[in-house]
């Protein structure tokens, strides 16, 4: 499944390659973001499976891998709004004061 995911998305690391270095960067994206989406969906497959021969097995796991997700998706929503906080949030620096007006 990871290397049908790899090749599906393969004609994005040749367009990239037209900097070597970039193509080197998007194939190793590609094969990380292949390996994730086949682990997410043999699992998946797996779970359904066990739901015919042992259905508190496949129940249970389930309900760990849409707590894994949940997880994920949590982690990253908070990542986003930590990164825009502080891009948001002013300097700590106090405005310079006014000068004097001469008299």
């Amino acid at each position: 499944m990871t290397s049908a995911f790899g090749m599906i998305f393969k004609p994005i690391s040749v367009l990239a390659d037209v900097l070597p270095i970039l193509g080197d960067i998007a194939e190793s994206g590609i094969s990380i973001i292949s390996g994730l989406i086949s682990f997410v969906l043999s699992m998946f497959i797996i779970a359904v499976a066990w739901l015919y021969y042992r259905p508190w097995l496949g129940i249970t796991l389930l309900i760990l891998m849409g707590a894994a997700i949940f997880g994920i998706i949590t982690l990253i929503s908070k990542a986003r709004a930590a990164k825009k906080a502080g891009a948001a949030a002013p300097s700590a620096e106090p405005p310079a004061p006014d000068a004097p007006a001469a008299a």
